[in-house]
């Protein structure tokens, strides 16, 4: 591996310990994807709720929701190196750039 990838799977790794959205717990922003899809949440005995509901349609697109969302969440943590100033500017912006362009259809 060259110092670029290097760095990348640096990245990549701290991404993955930051917490996706400040302010906003995983299951709140899961429950507001799967609420923007339609979900249905199903209620069982004694008004619990043990599941959610999608059709595949919904289930495919919530899945793509979770994507763009974690995607755009390590973008983030890439171009906010770049804020603070630690590693390089062109391999910080390439990092977040093709994260992003991850998600883009072909």
């Amino acid at each position: 591996m060259n110092s670029e990838e290097d760095e990348f799977k640096r990245i990549e790794a701290e991404a993955k310990r930051q917490t996706p959205c400040k302010g906003t717990s995983m299951k709140e922003k899961t429950k507001e994807m799967a609420d923007a899809v339609g979900a249905v949440y199903p209620t069982l005995f004694l008004g619990r709720h043990d599941g959610v509901l999608f059709t595949e349609t919904e289930l495919e697109t919530f899945v793509e929701l979770v994507a763009a969302s974690e995607r755009e969440a390590c973008a983030k943590v890439c171009e906010s190196r770049i804020t603070l100033g630690t590693g390089s500017v062109a391999i910080l912006n390439g990092a977040a750039d093709a994260i992003r362009a991850r998600g883009e259809k072909a």
